[in-house]
């Protein structure tokens, strides 16, 4: 019996070898394929059928770096830029970095954004390294604004902030994208650095460093650009940080600025930072921009920011501008909001008219607003211009609106 079982069993292990030497061939097949069929799965990868070519995206990434240089060489020669693309996200080999970073300015360039923030602090160094080259710098900043930097990163970006003017910028940037507060000491000098390219990209990188904690800013050095430096959008950049937090201590100098500023853009911000600061002190200079001004949306920013200090001495400004000519959907809507905030009672009546342009939900909600706060009890014309507009409103919540203010004042 027992001589019998030892046969059986060397018998089984011959079958046994004979049956697993031929595994591998089939392991291999069922496994994927072999280094041998890249060249054919670079082809399939062009593939205009989808389902072709996501399974050699699949195979390819599944060959991990041994596919690597196959898919190099097809992106150094722009062949399948999109799915090479593809299967480089998957594979994450760094080798991978310099030649896609070329792609990030590129028709391609969502996509290979995204393989390097895949990569994460991987690219970093190959990135900072591009921030040198204005015609990369803003490409890059758009991929290592969205990385968690390691120190290591940190390390590579820092130096850069006393390099060439391009790397000076965009390392004053990247560094605030990264709240790196360490080094806010020396983004903050190249505030009122010689080359007026690297002081946007610091105002920039400063803003974003303390947009957590704005009351950080130094508002002396904001104010001094604000009023000095030549210009005008980087005079903006300035003002606007200083609204983010805005102190008594700005107001004299946006008074200033306001009464000499002849820059639209730049005198549009400091209107609406005199607003956000709520100081009584800017009433009168922002009466004075009213007056002066033809620009319908300066007027708007200047009555909104009148409505938000509560002038009731700007009331008058803002039923005469109310009676001209209104072009401006937003001229509107300040004024309606800014009669509403001042709380001094006007009459409505001369203003039911814009009830009737049904397209312009905003401001008519604004208005309903103010005809609720002020209408006269009893009112026949108000009654009357509510009643068609419940009527004829395309707009089912402000029919509703006008209805309840209907049912207050008859």
């Amino acid at each position: 019996m027992r001589i019998r079982h030892a046969l059986f069993m060397s018998v089984a292990m011959v079958v046994s070898v004979v049956y697993i030497g031929a595994l591998p061939a089939v392991a291999m097949a069922q496994a994927g394929p072999a280094e041998a069929d890249i060249p054919g799965l670079m082809v399939q990868l062009g593939s205009q059928d989808q389902v072709e070519a996501a399974r050699a995206v699949t195979s390819l990434a599944g060959l991990g770096p041994k596919a690597v240089p196959y898919l190099l060489d097809a992106l150094k020669n722009g062949v399948n830029v999109d799915g090479v693309l593809g299967v480089l996200w998957e594979v994450r080999d760094e080798r991978a970095i310099r030649p896609v970073a070329e792609y990030i300015n590129s028709g391609y360039q969502d996509r290979a954004k995204g393989v390097l923030r895949a990569y994460g602090n991987m690219a970093v160094p190959v990135l900072a390294g591009l921030l040198k080259d204005p015609s990369y710098r803003d490409a890059a900043i758009d991929v290592l604004k969205d990385i968690v930097p390691s120190e290591e990163s940190l390390k590579s970006v820092r130096p850069l902030l006393g390099g060439v003017a391009a790397e000076r910028g965009g390392a004053a940037l990247v560094l605030g994208w990264w709240k790196d507060k360490g080094y806010a000491g020396m983004v903050e000098g190249l505030l009122k650095d010689a080359d007026p390219d690297v002081r946007r990209y610091a105002l920039d990188g400063y803003g974003m460093m303390y947009s957590d904690s704005p009351e950080r800013f130094n508002q002396s050095i904001l104010m001094d650009i604000l009023k000095n430096d030549p210009f005008p959008d980087i005079r903006q950049r300035a003002v606007l940080l200083l609204g983010q937090h805005p102190t008594e201590n700005i107001v004299g100098t946006i008074i200033e600025v306001m009464k000499k500023e002849k820059d639209k853009m730049v005198l549009h911000a400091v209107l609406h930072t005199a607003g956000v600061t709520k100081d009584p002190r800017v009433a009168l200079p922002l009466l004075e921009a009213l007056e002066k001004q033809d620009d319908q949306r300066l007027k708007a920013v200047a009555i909104w920011s009148l409505g938000n200090v509560k002038s009731e001495e700007a009331v008058p400004y803002i039923l005469d501008t109310l009676k001209q000519k209104v072009e401006l959907d937003e001229l509107l809507d300040t004024s309606f909001d800014a009669l509403a905030n001042i709380g001094k009672p006007v009459d409505v009546r001369p203003y039911l008219k814009y009830l009737a342009i049904d397209d312009r939900h905003g401001s008519t909600k604004r208005l309903l607003n103010l005809i609720k706060a002020y209408a006269l009890p009893g009112d026949d014309e108000t009654i009357k211009a509510l009643e068609h507009y419940k009527a004829t409103s395309v707009n089912e919540d402000l029919a509703e609106e006008a209805g309840m203010i209907l049912e207050k004042i008859k």
